[in-house]
């Protein structure tokens, strides 16, 4: 959300230092205001504004502060995206780094660009969010964001937050859920692997089977789209995907409050790992690796849930160097990162013939 904001739209591009210091100085209402606009514009392409002025609308001035990156595509990232971001404990780190510099004077005294970014974030995450806003998510029947977010991720993904701290955040494990998500993206990932390691072999015996990829592809793609029968879930994906992409986006570079937090580094892992031992807060062993995941994960369960891959033609892709349009290099870098966070090295993993 705010990554794309800032001028990734595909997962080569660069972030956009300057346009990313342009988002975090705007006023709260601002940044209200395009997130407003983003849910509003869901269900078409990016054209002109028909309520106000474009050249008034906010994202004319992120545009403006580099007009050669692209606006950003209305389409927001999976709540996988949010899933594996808030695994690193990144939300934890700077609930403290902001009660620590609104209570005191032990992290120093923040400068101007970082006392924006400070208003802006508590304003956005940490107040009472206003009622009738799009992400206003809290109410009596769900009075903590913590609780919803854990609650959504078990209904995609049939598991919440593992916080490395042992801290347990109670709530709702409803019965419909997809339980059996990791299990079947599992076996996904294993027989994609043997699928690249074979996609070459012009001798001997070739185990891929782009029919049983499909299948599996198919079942998650159904898994998926159970849980958003009539839009289920999808304030609650836009929302939580924009929180973590704000913080995303902080660590994504040496920041003005990462430069304040005496937290400058080459990667988001150790900004973040940094950030955490300034205010006490322990962060996940594999964060970095668990941001390496989230914007190819997002990427391809979007596209899962498009339709794509599910059947024996179209699943090469996933695979197949060779193809134009494949996803290869996305689906090594998902294999090599999800066995680094989850300790189960799936490339080694055997794998099951489906039955057609």
């Amino acid at each position: 959300m705010f990554i794309q904001y800032a001028g990734r739209n595909d997962l080569n591009q660069p972030i956009n230092t300057g346009v990313a210091e342009q988002l975090f100085r705007f006023h709260p209402e601002q940044i209200h205001l395009l997130l407003e606009d983003r849910w509003a514009n869901r269900d078409r392409a990016l054209e002109p504004f028909a309520s106000m002025d474009a050249a008034a609308h906010p994202d004319a001035a992120l545009w403006a502060a580099d007009p050669d990156v692209p606006a950003p595509a209305y389409v927001w990232p999976h709540l996988i995206y949010a899933f594996m971001i808030e695994s690193t404990m990144i939300f934890e780190v700077f609930s403290k780094v902001l009660h620590e510099f609104r209570t005191g004077e032990r992290l120093g005294h923040p400068t101007a660009a970082s006392e924006r970014w400070l208003r802006n974030t508590e304003d956005l995450f940490y107040h009472d969010i206003p009622p009738r806003t799009i992400y206003s998510l809290d109410s009596h029947i769900r009075p903590a964001l913590s609780a919803t977010r854990e609650n959504a991720y078990f209904r995609m993904f049939g598991r919440g937050i593992d916080h490395p701290n042992g801290h347990k955040v109670e709530f709702v494990k409803p019965k419909d859920s997809n339980t059996r998500f990791i299990e079947v993206f599992e076996e996904l990932l294993a027989k994609v692997w043997e699928a690249i390691s074979n996609v070459q072999n012009t001798s001997g015996v070739n185990p891929t089977n782009p029919a049983d990829i499909g299948d599996l592809v198919a079942q998650i793609h159904d898994q998926l789209l159970s849980r958003r029968q009539n839009g289920a879930l999808g304030r609650e994906e836009f929302f939580f995907v924009s929180m973590m992409s704000w913080f995303h986006l902080t660590l994504a570079f040496n920041s003005p409050v990462v430069a304040d937090l005496q937290a400058d580094s080459e990667s988001f892992g150790e900004r973040l790992k940094l950030v955490g031992q300034r205010v006490g807060v322990a962060t996940h062993a594999k964060a970095q690796q668990f941001t390496n995941l989230a914007e190819p994960m997002s990427l391809l369960l979007r596209e899962i849930e498009a339709g794509n891959y599910g059947d024996a033609a179209s699943s090469p892709l996933l695979y197949d160097g060779s193809l134009v349009g494949h996803r290869q290099d996305v689906m090594r870098t998902i294999i090599l990162n999800w066995s680094a966070v989850t300790g189960r090295d799936v490339r080694a993993m055997k794998t099951r013939q489906a039955v057609h």
